[in-house]
């Protein structure tokens, strides 16, 4: 019996952690992509202030959508990935690799 309850702490603590991790990465590296891109969005291609706004709308919208799934499948960045690489842009040949400076 102790075993499991020792699991289920360790679990809540896991759980705790990562809730802090994406929250932590969703307020530094996430926002940061997040404004760049717009930023570029606006000087290269005229994006106003309200487009912006609906296009961030759009993108929390996107992530509402991994949370629930797409008609009882999984959705989540991966795809977005995939569907990037279809476009020719592949993440893993430019500056934004992981973990590199």
């Amino acid at each position: 019996m102790k075993a499991h309850a020792s699991r289920r702490a360790v679990r809540a603590e896991l759980d705790r952690l990562t809730d802090e991790l994406y929250a932590e990465f969703a307020h530094g590296v996430g926002y940061q992509t997040l404004a760049t891109v717009y930023c570029v969005l606006h000087r290269e291609y005229g994006f106003d202030a309200e487009r912006l706004r609906e296009l961030n709308r759009n993108v929390e919208d996107e992530f509402h959508l991994m949370d629930m799934g797409v008609f009882g499948k999984e959705y989540n960045t991966s795809d977005c990935v995939k569907f990037c690489n279809e476009c020719g842009i592949d993440f893993n040949t430019t500056q934004f690799k992981a973990g590199e400076t």
